[in-house]
């Protein structure tokens, strides 16, 4: 039978989509704000958002009499006519935000218009108002919202928590306030400042701030048609995904397009993205997400071009930077395990192969046989274990030829050495230990603001942090005694990365990192080796518990039996 929702249920259901998260609520006001005219942004969280977020401005305020009409759906001062909906010029326009806050949550609204004498302030609960009236307060709006989705228990538990919550949080910030540089941001976290513009307008100076001034910020303006680009670029040293931040006309976004444009570009590979992109309006459809996250391209052939000559532009003769692998700064001086740490249990219990990423340090040399790690230790006899199997040679594209007494074996040497390296690994257990550093290495303004609510479970795998005015700095890392450590920063960037991306547990993510640096010092196929060589590789997967696969799951083996060999050449 069908039946109407009830219209308690039917405005939780329409909260969702709108309101997913405290970040996606501080985004709806923080928007409502730009479009108010806010030349000042405060947003002050507590745990996260989930207990209490606020987010004040200094903007045009909302009159009295029109506050109890802005909680209700699809009240908006943005449009009037469908028509308006073709050419917009401003970034809310549905009417849902402060409706679906109220209803998942506790709000208090607070606004005066400016130049009036009194404010007003309205309260709801769960959708229903349980209060309004007159008030003093500043010009602008004040937004409160408490116990986000204390309605919604389903939705409440797939929060995250605190730290990762404020992360979603800043990142918002500070995106909008790279949008708009002549707007001041402040983010408070607890009482604290986590993150502050100056809103003087200067976005070279803001880009310094978050990103650093080493290496040089790079800058690429591009016309296609009716298509505007502004391009920032700053290339990383490390193996990390590109950080990208995409807006048009002052929206931020999402798109499959613009990475796709990016990976068009050869060279084209981790570091910081800012891009700006200007089209009319009439040319974007922005009303095909309910949180208006996604937006639609009438001109997407247009924007693909500005974005892949941005990007050709902006890599075009790069400037020498620190290649992957190579020690950036003062590197190590003191010994090894010159502070032992012991995160919980420091065992490493094999991980999936399907949750395994490939590692971007330079390959070790394999020239000392010796030097292949094994499992069960470093027999000095060279000959094979199995007296049946002999090494033939290894073809001109890299792959190793053996022969038993059922036929021929071919090898990918580097997905065998990826898998005695993995598994080697593995049989570490036991204590980590801290590499310090001869100095501490100051944080890149970017990383520095991850790393912020990450602190406690860096620090407990034995990152040491150290937080002064200037912002973050490390002291040392932790350390594996089967991984050559890449550069320090490059290290904890990845492990950062894997934090904000993956649900696993912090050991599990470090222990994932090391294991993918281990593999990446594989030997590369195609490079020539000799007979103990190949002998002592053979040797050593045959050893390993599961030789049929690297970690990445590609097959280490191919065998072609004497008898299908026979049948071939009809024998």
């Amino acid at each position: 039978m069908i039946r109407r929702l009830p219209p308690e249920v039917a405005v939780r259901i329409a909260a969702g989509e709108v309101i997913e998260r405290p970040f996606s609520a501080v985004k709806e006001l923080l928007e409502n704000a730009l479009d108010a005219g806010a030349r000042r942004v405060t947003i002050a969280l507590i745990s996260g958002g989930a207990g209490s977020l606020v987010v004040e401005d200094d903007g045009g305020g909302i009159p009295p009499e029109e506050l109890p009409l802005a909680v209700e759906r699809y009240a908006t001062s943005k449009i009037s006519e469908e028509n308006d909906l073709l050419a917009l010029r401003t970034l809310g326009f549905r009417g849902e935000a402060l409706a679906s806050l109220g209803a998942v949550g506790r709000m208090e609204i607070r606004s005066r218009v400016p130049g009036t004498p009194e404010g007003a302030f309205l309260r709801l609960e769960g959708g229903i108002v349980v209060g309004q009236g007159v008030i003093p307060c500043a010009p602008g709006t004040r937004i409160q919202v408490d116990d986000l989705f204390f309605n919604v228990p389903a939705r409440r538990k797939f929060l995250k928590g605190a730290p990762a919550e404020t992360r979603r949080v800043v990142g918002v910030a500070r995106d909008y306030a790279l949008a708009y540089p002549a707007v001041a941001f402040l983010v408070l976290s607890e009482g604290k400042k986590i993150f502050s513009s100056s809103g003087e307008g200067d976005r070279q100076a803001l880009l310094r701030q978050l990103w650093g001034s080493e290496p040089e910020t790079r800058f690429a303006a591009v016309h296609v048609n009716s298509v505007r680009l502004e391009a920032f670029y700053q290339p990383s040293s490390g193996g990390s995904a590109p950080h990208l931040t995409a807006f048009v006309n002052g929206r931020r976004f999402f798109d499959p397009l613009l990475r796709a444009a990016l990976a068009s570009v050869p060279g084209s590979g981790g570091g910081e993205w800012f891009l700006s992109l200007a089209v009319p309006p009439g040319e974007l459809d922005v009303n095909i997400h309910p949180a208006k996250v996604e937006v639609r391209f009438r001109c997407s052939r247009d924007v693909f071009d500005a974005l892949r000559e941005g990007a050709k532009e902006l890599l075009a003769d790069p400037p020498t930077i620190p290649l992957p692998g190579k020690r950036e700064g003062p590197f190590v001086t003191p010994p090894i395990a010159s502070l032992p740490f012991r995160p919980a249990a420091m065992t490493f219990d094999r991980v999936a192969s399907s949750k395994m990423d490939e590692g971007s340090v330079p390959p070790q040399e394999y020239r000392d046989p010796d030097a292949l790690p094994s499992p069960v230790g470093h027999p000095s006899d060279l000959r094979d274990p199995n007296e049946e199997c002999r090494y033939l040679g290894q073809m001109v594209a890299g792959f190793l030829i053996f022969e038993d007494s059922h036929g021929l074996i071919i090898m990918d040497p580097h997905a065998a050495h990826e898998r005695v390296r993995y598994e080697a690994l593995g049989e570490e257990r036991g204590e980590g230990a801290v590499q310090t550093l001869a100095w501490p290495l100051p944080l890149p303004p970017s990383l520095g603001l991850r790393v912020t609510p990450l602190e406690n479970p860096l620090q407990n795998l034995g990152f040491l942090l150290e937080e002064r005015e200037g912002g973050w700095s490390l002291k040392g890392f932790p350390v594996h005694p089967r991984v050559t450590p890449p550069p320090p920063l490059d290290f904890l960037r990845r492990v950062v990365d894997s934090l904000e991306r993956e649900e696993a547990s912090p050991l599990e993510i470090l222990w994932r990192t090391w294991a993918s640096l281990a593999c990446a010092g594989a030997v590369k196929l195609g490079e020539s080796m000799d007979a103990a060589e190949a002998r002592a590789l053979w040797r050593h997967l045959q050893q390993c518990a599961h030789p049929e696969a690297c970690p990445h799951g590609r097959p280490t083996l191919l065998r072609l039996e004497t008898t299908s060999l026979t049948r071939h050449f009809r024998r």
